[in-house]
């Protein structure tokens, strides 16, 4: 795997980021900047490789918050 588009899709919006298979692997997480608290989103990630992107995964709903 060469990396991975995670897609967060709410308020009207869809907004996405990359991230390399080794970052993920590494960190355990992907940040999606300019999401906004308070407003729900669901999540997708697909695999990026060489022949292109595969499906999309399960989606997941949540919504951030800023931690106290």
């Amino acid at each position: 795997m060469a990396s991975y588009t995670v897609t967060a899709t709410g308020g009207g919006r869809s907004v996405s980021a990359d991230i390399s298979a080794t970052d993920f692997t590494r960190l355990g997480y992907a940040v999606v900047p300019g999401l906004t608290n308070g407003t729900a989103y669901t999540f997708t990630v697909a695999a990026v490789t060489a022949p292109g992107t595969g499906p999309a995964g399960q989606t997941t709903l949540t919504t951030p918050a800023i931690r106290d």
